[in-house]
């Protein structure tokens, strides 16, 4: 998941491994890092699992806090098994499905049940209408949320019908909005000055 999360995100910088099971030299160790220093993986009582399943809770949170969702604060889910969501995590689970991004089964979201990777994909791909990993001009509308993880771009005479997500890759680079409507929100975690 964390692997996943930088791809899309391109995480720039990587905190100090205070986890006492992460090992320095796994294939996943920077991904983790990268994502504990931008606030979406904050493991628990100084250990992270890293070899543990993902639970769907755990999947809805970390990627709620990538994607710069504000958690809700209504508790009105429609998911016949919302007792099961820990306290942590229901305020993003509820987030995500009032905005379509996660759906159930048989009425259930089945919080503690493992993710699967198509799960990971279907959300991610419910979550990110349009992407944006080269330099360049685009004019096209987005029908959802646009995620732009690359500096220089210009995004020219377009309207985004979700979110803008600036990602972390655009570093202290820019991103320049000429005649651009948002109607979600724009989440900045990378850029130069505005």
């Amino acid at each position: 998941m964390a692997i996943i999360l930088d791809r899309i995100m391109n995480y720039q910088v990587k905190a100090k491994n205070s986890f006492g099971d992460l090992a320095n030299d796994a294939y996943f160790t920077d991904a983790i890092l990268k994502a504990n220093a931008s606030g979406v993986i904050l493991g628990d009582a100084g250990k992270v699992r890293p070899k543990d399943y993902i639970t769907r809770q755990e999947a809805a949170v970390m990627m709620g806090r990538a994607f710069g969702l504000m958690a809700s604060t209504s508790n009105a889910s429609n998911f016949a098994d919302q007792a099961n969501i820990a306290s942590w995590a229901s305020a993003m689970v509820l987030t995500m499905e009032q905005k379509g991004f996660i759906g159930g089964t048989d009425g259930k979201f089945l919080p503690k049940n493992n993710i699967s990777r198509a799960e990971v994909v279907k959300i991610v791909d419910n979550v990110v209408k349009e992407f944006i990993t080269k330099a360049g001009t685009y004019t096209e509308d987005v029908a959802g949320t646009l995620v732009v993880n690359t500096p220089n771009v210009i995004l020219k005479d377009l309207t985004i019908a979700g979110d803008l997500v600036v990602a972390a890759g655009v570093a202290e680079g820019e991103i320049t909005l000429d005649g651009v409507t948002v109607k979600g929100n724009v989440v900045v975690k990378g850029g130069g000055s505005s």
